[in-house]
């Protein structure tokens, strides 16, 4: 990315990778190219040639909510499922697109109050002609708000994948258990006690959970 700050975002999540063992790879692209075309697929062009070819499941930090945004539509391009083979995660916690985004975008909430108030203590000192310490002001993230974008389980079992994500596709809706047996060709008993296995949960557990969140996120 052009921009100074997403660099140094990207070094920063590099360097915090590499710490967990983790191999980060970094997509290179012109922000102001990406943010001029975002409502049209031929800027995600590259975007999507990148999404598939990082192994999978995988996690994206973008630097910025509508970067992350592009990469959910990207994702949808690929027809890679957000967030069982990509989770995505942006910064400013922005809620309008947040929100807009499908699924709900998660995104890094930053203590911007915090970093106005030591510029103002910045600034008056330097009306008064006194000393500073530092001129040096670091945006401190706050909290990490959890959407769908990110919120997902580390499962096996690929049917119990591809179900969940029928039900959260679908939560917008009252939705039928078994709804979600037909679309396997096994018994009710059997792909319960695979959720069972899998979430700790029944079917009809995760539709309530999901429809709960659509709901408080509406």
């Amino acid at each position: 990315m052009s921009k100074f700050w997403s660099r140094r975002r990207a070094e920063a999540f590099c360097e915090e990778s590499r710490k967990f063992g983790i191999t980060p790879f970094v997509y290179e692209a012109d922000i102001y190219c990406l943010k001029k075309g975002w409502k049209t697929e031929e800027p995600l062009t590259g975007i999507v040639e990148w999404l598939c070819r990082l192994p999978k499941p995988v996690g994206i930090m973008a630097p910025e909510d509508n970067l992350a945004f592009q990469v959910i539509e990207a994702c949808k391009l690929a027809e890679l499922a957000v967030p069982e083979k990509v989770s995505v995660l942006g910064v400013h916690n922005d809620p309008v697109l947040c929100r807009l985004s499908d699924p709900p975008l998660s995104s890094i909430a930053l203590n911007a109050e915090r970093a106005e108030f030591q510029a103002a203590q910045m600034l008056d000192k330097m009306m008064k002609w006194q000393a500073l310490s530092t001129r040096a002001i670091v945006i401190e993230h706050a909290i990490i708000v959890i959407r769908r974008s990110t919120d997902f389980y580390a499962i096996s079992d690929a049917l119990v994948v591809q179900a969940i994500h029928f039900i959260r596709s679908n939560s917008d809706r009252i939705l039928q258990v078994q709804e979600v047996v037909q679309l396997f060709a096994i018994s009710r008993r059997t792909l319960e006690q695979r959720f069972k296995n899998s979430i700790k949960r029944s079917i009809y557990q995760e539709i309530q959970s999901n429809r709960a969140k659509y709901i408080a996120n509406y």
